[in-house]
């Protein structure tokens, strides 16, 4: 992956999530960023998240289960690519 943008709407956690999504993704292959996205999944269900250097900032969104969609929205556009 060498280049990521995004555009459109939403609320702060899925704004500032598709942010931190094109950050950890630059650079890695899809293979790579499909596992990071499984690692920021469980992240956001209350999990670790270890390898994620850009996206630390969204683990608080495990206090709020309502808005993990939110989060995760950007990182389910990886389902997308071949």
């Amino acid at each position: 992956i060498v280049e990521g943008k995004w555009g459109g709407n939403g609320c702060a956690i899925s704004l500032a999530s598709a942010d931190a999504f094109i950050e950890e993704a630059i650079g890695k292959t899809i293979e790579e960023a499909r596992n990071l996205s499984e690692e920021f999944s469980g992240m956001i269900l209350g999990g670790e998240g270890k390898s994620l250097e850009k996206t630390k900032c969204l683990k608080c969104v495990s206090r709020m289960p309502a808005r993990a969609n939110c989060a995760k929205l950007a990182w389910k556009s990886l389902e997308k690519l071949t």
